[in-house]
């Protein structure tokens, strides 16, 4: 997610004091805001997957089918993505 928001940004808009850990920092703070905002499972969902889960596990540990983890996964990127765009 942060490098395709990097890849929207222009580059020449960008000041010679421009802090780009500080801006990763936001984004990404930005970032777990929305994800503490979205509904369960979603959320729990996003976070088992950030987490390093496939999606089996994160199946197995939320009772749901592979093919709901999946299509909730893509749902929700899609979602926060549109967010940030």
């Amino acid at each position: 997610m942060i490098d395709t928001l990097r890849r929207t940004r222009e580059l020449d808009s960008l000041s010679d004091e421009y802090d780009r850990e500080a801006d990763d920092r936001n984004l990404i703070n930005e970032l777990h805001e929305r994800i503490e905002l979205l509904d369960e499972p979603d959320r729990s969902i996003v976070k088992l997957q950030l987490e390093g889960y496939n999606y089996e596990e994160i199946a197995e540990r939320t009772g749901l089918m592979v093919k709901n983890v999946s299509v909730r996964l893509v749902r929700v990127k899609n979602s926060l993505r549109s967010y940030f765009l």
